[in-house]
């Protein structure tokens, strides 16, 4: 459903690029309730030859059916959105949908404690991978995976804080377009990363195991 939201985080609490906290009004849209996974973005690569894998397509810890796809860069996440007749998400509309009418630091209260009942993180680089979407519990709104897991690219361009943001639930565009917004934490980030406000960025080819993203659609 659509409505209004503050974003980010007030003095004292969070990063500095999570500031200022602001009032943000978001029409009504469609969001994809886990990311998009390996068995989805295989039928994509099925249908246009020229598609290049993800860097991780080979490894078994990333390339199981259920697991969110990873080891793509921004403009292939891009194209896949438009080919299945959406789009990335935009920072604020991802915030939105994230805290699913909360205003605590993590969608289930301000406590980190029961993390592990919504969330994959905290696990070593070197030994753990992503998770099967939809095991953990969801959000408010019954979102699996928005906190942890893998990364999700935004649509928006990074800015290294709120001053000049949309208000309206646009995507940010203007500015430095080498690097892109994600949200969400990752398997391998602590807890602080799975805070609704957190905000981390990519460079557009990064092609990371803990980099994925999910489907938005406008609603007509």
């Amino acid at each position: 459903p659509g409505g209004r939201f503050l974003m980010g985080s007030p003095p004292g609490v969070g990063n500095k690029d999570e500031r200022p906290q602001h009032l943000v009004d978001v029409r009504p849209f469609c969001l994809g309730r886990y990311p998009v996974t390996n068995a989805e973005y295989r039928r994509y690569l099925e249908a246009h030859a020229d598609a290049s894998e993800p860097t991780q397509w080979a490894d078994r810890r990333f390339n199981q059916d259920r697991q969110p796809v990873v080891g793509i860069g921004w403009e292939e996440a891009k194209r896949f959105c438009e080919w299945a007749g959406g789009r990335l998400p935009t920072e604020a509309e991802w915030e939105y949908a994230c805290r699913a009418g909360t205003a605590t630091g993590f969608h289930w209260g301000d406590d980190e404690k029961p993390a592990a009942e919504y969330a994959w993180f905290g696990e070593h680089w070197e030994k753990g991978s992503t998770h099967p979407v939809g095991e953990k519990r969801p959000n408010p709104w019954g979102l699996h995976d928005l906190t942890g897991n893998v990364w999700e690219w935004m649509k928006d361009v990074w800015h290294e804080d709120y001053a000049g943001a949309p208000v309206d639930g646009s995507a940010w565009i203007a500015g430095d377009e080498g690097r892109r917004v994600v949200r969400g934490g990752a398997w391998g980030y602590g807890p602080t990363g799975l805070r609704s406000a957190f905000r981390g960025r990519f460079i557009l080819d990064d092609r990371y195991a803990n980099l994925g993203f999910r489907l938005a659609q406008d609603l007509k």
